[in-house]
């Protein structure tokens, strides 16, 4: 038998997930079949219930609820632990468990989304996505809560397995509020209360992506629209200023006319790739205002957050340390398109792209 484990806490009438049950189906039944014990079954039954975290009573209780008939080769038969059997009778004895059965279609639904999606939606945002976007869909289905479906998952029931689910961003305590040196251009001190609350559409957040520390690799330049979270990434020659100068004026042919209202402000960091902050402003040969350019202080990326967001989206789709040139501009704007059509809880689960195109419509 294996070694256990006596140091676990004992946990009264504690259910066990369906890996407890197998692992008691395979320790019990191959003491049952040993002929030569070398301890009673009292002193073997208190350790499998120190092994698996539980009382002996409930061991007890889950053993005798798992025992079936088995038909030997020669025709008699012998009593055995089943952990499928145990599991099926005990679901009455677990209500939370009793719904397994009955929402496994919203279940599938939820789990072929989360694959579809390579993890880029959360489970919570599914769920809730489902039941505010497509109640016809789910309008005959059993459904669960987002704590259920993590139990589900935590009691390996599920084909998701936690290590599939995304890393849960851990948040960091913002250090205190500092008073920095205006080094260039207008800081994000000056940036109005309509800019800052997100009411306005066409206010942007901008920073750069790198594959390796290569000059001669190319890099990614990101834009996000801060009232729809809409996410752009362009392709660039390199982290330079010009580059990033020559990617606003591509924006700008694209958009044509509409370029001003549709990137009324864009707030970066520090980097020195944004040091033409005011060849950005300026419409191309002229001296006309096409944008406003802010600069959040320094170390503070908090200040552009959605942008650093984003840009952890697109790691899912570009690894770090893998070179920027290696991926195509369609495979770029696949990333970008997969990012955009996420329903996010902050959008109250609608998608980046249906409100990015509503704002246009407007325009």
């Amino acid at each position: 038998m294996n070694q256990f484990n006596y140091t676990s806490n004992k946990e009264k009438n504690k259910h066990l997930s369906l890996t407890d049950l197998r692992y008691i189906e395979r320790e019990y039944n191959h003491f049952i079949k040993t002929k030569q014990h070398k301890q009673s079954k009292v002193k073997f039954m208190r350790t499998l219930a120190a092994s698996v975290h539980t009382c002996l009573s409930n061991l007890y209780k889950i053993i005798k609820s798992g025992l079936i008939e088995v038909l030997n080769y020669n025709l008699t038969t012998r009593i055995e632990f089943s952990s499928d059997a145990a599991y099926l009778n005990r679901q009455t004895i677990i209500p939370n468990n009793s719904k397994l059965l009955k929402s496994s279609s919203f279940l599938n639904i939820v789990i072929k989304r989360f694959k579809r999606m390579k993890g880029l939606e959360s489970i919570e945002t599914i769920i809730n996505s489902l039941k505010v976007n497509n109640k016809d869909l789910i309008k005959s289905m059993e459904t669960i809560s987002v704590k259920t479906f993590y139990n589900y998952v935590n009691k390996g029931l599920l084909e998701i397995k936690r290590m599939d689910l995304p890393v849960a961003v851990k948040r960091k305590k913002r250090p205190e509020k500092k008073e920095y040196i205006k080094t260039k251009g207008t800081s994000i001190s000056e940036r109005p209360t309509w800019i800052n609350d997100r009411s306005e559409f066409g206010h942007w957040e901008g920073d750069s992506v790198i594959g390796i520390k290569d000059k001669k690799d190319y890099s990614l330049f990101t834009l996000v629209e801060r009232k729809t979270r809409f996410y752009i990434a362009i392709k660039v020659r390199d982290k330079s200023a010009t580059s990033i100068y020559r990617a606003i004026n591509k924006l700008e042919k694209q958009y044509g006319d509409r370029f001003k209202k549709v990137f009324k402000s864009i707030t970066f960091d520090n980097g020195t790739e944004f040091s033409r902050f005011k060849d950005i402003e300026k419409k191309r040969g002229t001296n006309q205002q096409r944008t406003t350019v802010y600069f959040a202080h320094p170390y503070s990326s908090w200040e552009r957050g959605s942008n650093e967001r984003h840009n952890k989206f697109l790691r899912y789709f570009i690894k770090k340390g893998t070179p920027i040139k290696d991926y195509s501009k369609d495979f770029i704007n696949y990333a970008c398109n997969m990012i955009n059509n996420m329903h996010k809880k902050v959008l109250n689960y609608k998608s980046s792209l249906s409100l990015y195109n509503l704002e246009l419509s407007k325009l």
